[in-house]
């Protein structure tokens, strides 16, 4: 039953993670960012795993090609995944891009699918995916939204002091 809490766990630190990443890379490189979760994960792997799984790294399955094939595909596009995450909170709130990223949850049965021939398609996960991608819009339109009429904003309030200064000498702007 435990293990059912694991993922509820793993999003907790996600939210944890976005956050401080956010704030991370308002002051560090995406490329120290980088830099220091390499570190971070050689030593997990190396120290802490070993203890809390009773075995550490293994080599040998790598050694068949289809078993070094699949994880290689995995680290990569978990590396375009995270890099895709970096730059855009150098650009978005930690909150967007997050929601934008839980889409994955749509894409995972049809890569199931397709790639290993496992159908994991059912009511259940399309009904989900469909509510999930309905909240994605939902909040992605909304910030598209926010960011034109804050712009709309934005240039009332740089024009405005334009206007007056111009009224206050007496000349008339169409």
């Amino acid at each position: 039953m435990f293990y059912l809490l694991l993922p509820i766990l793993a999003g907790v630190f996600w939210a944890v993670c976005y956050t401080f990443m956010e704030q991370s890379l308002q002051n560090v490189s995406i490329a120290t960012w980088y830099f220091v979760g390499g570190v971070v994960s050689i030593l997990v792997s190396l120290l802490l795993l070993p203890k809390m799984t009773g075995s550490g790294v293994d080599i040998k399955p790598l050694l068949k090609k289809e078993i070094f094939i699949v994880l290689v595909i995995a680290v990569v596009s978990a590396k375009i995944a995270d890099m895709s995450i970096a730059f855009a909170l150098t650009k978005s709130p930690a909150t967007f891009v997050a929601f934008g990223e839980i889409s994955y949850v749509l894409f995972v049965p049809f890569v199931a699918l397709f790639i290993f021939k496992d159908n994991q398609i059912t009511a259940h996960t399309m009904g989900g995916g469909l509510v999930v991608f309905l909240g994605i819009s939902i909040l992605l339109f909304g910030q598209i939204k926010g960011k034109s009429e804050s712009s709309t904003l934005n240039m009332a309030q740089e024009e405005a002091p334009v206007t007056l200064a111009a009224a206050d000498a007496g000349h008339v702007i169409d």
